[in-house]
């Protein structure tokens, strides 16, 4: 009993109610592992943004809008399309150029492989020292 009324000294009971209806509250809350702290985090994080305010009664101020501007959606380009008439453009003239024999390019002469003799394996360090050229 002694750790029971510690508890009770440490910290206060709230209850909440949460409408059936509400599936996505009640989901949410079947998830969390401890819904005390996740509750309190929510809290706080709503201090931190908002303030001391009652979030359910607090003023609503309208965000801006998003996306395009009122009346400029494909409706308003089909709207506007019927209404106006339509507008007659001349066609570019065509002029027709002589087609001329493409240039032949000259053909690129085939290489034969350089047959080169075996040189003779010293191994090591002369080896290397023959690639490297010293």
């Amino acid at each position: 009993m002694a750790a029971r009324s510690q508890a009770e000294e440490t910290s206060e009971r709230k209850r909440i109610s949460i409408p059936k209806a509400d599936e996505s509250v009640l989901t949410w809350w079947e998830k969390q592992n401890d819904v005390g702290l996740s509750v309190r985090m929510l809290i706080r994080n709503e201090i931190e943004r908002n303030g001391y305010v009652d979030v359910a009664f607090a003023p609503v101020a309208q965000l801006p809008r998003r996306g395009r501007p009122p009346g400029s959606g494909p409706d308003a380009a089909e709207a506007a399309e019927s209404e106006a008439e339509p507008i007659q453009t001349p066609a570019a003239p065509v002029h027709l150029v002589a087609a001329t024999p493409a240039a032949h390019p000259a053909p690129i002469p085939q290489l034969q492989p350089v047959e080169r003799a075996p040189q003779p394996s010293t191994g090591g360090a002369d080896l290397l020292d023959a690639i490297i050229g010293g």
